[in-house]
Formats: structure tokens, C-alpha cells, sequence
């Protein structure tokens, strides 16, 4: 069996730190941005490949951003 890595598409993406907070150009956290899935494209460098990897990722960073948002409400 052959397996092709495939590229779903090529992406600059958002720069994310642990809590999927998108980063500002000095690497500090906008308030209340969150990026996940595809739109964090920090994750996987500049190719998001179709793989069962960004699936995975996706639900992942969604619950992870969620736990995030909450923390964040709680906060204010």
C-alpha cells in the first residue's frame, strides 16, 4: 500500500500560544482572539495536510479554545 501525503492547502495561519490566544506581531496575546483548527496555523508550520493529525487538531484546539474563553468570562 502507498500513502501520499496530501497538502490541503498552503497557509501562513495565525500564531497561537498554549491557550489558542492569537499572538500579535510581538508575540504577545490578543485579548479575547482565539484561532483554532485550520485558522491556527502555527501548529503545522505553513502546510495543513489532510491527515486524521488536523482533524484531531481541530476538535482538539476547539475544546482547548473553549476551556480558554471560559477562563477568560470567568476573569472579567
Amino acid at each position: 500500500m502507498t500513502y501520499y501525503s496530501h497538502e490541503f492547502c498552503k497557509i501562513t495561519g495565525r500564531v497561537i500560544d498554549e491557550n489558542m490566544s492569537v499572538l500579535d506581531t510581538q508575540g504577545r496575546p490578543i485579548t479575547g482572539l482565539y484561532a483554532v483548527g485550520l485558522d491556527a496555523g502555527s501548529f503545522m508550520g505553513n502546510v495543513y495536510s489532510v491527515t486524521t493529525v488536523t482533524a484531531g487538531f481541530a476538535i482538539c484546539s476547539g475544546y482547548m479554545a473553549g476551556e480558554s474563553i471560559m477562563e477568560f468570562l470567568k476573569n472579567r
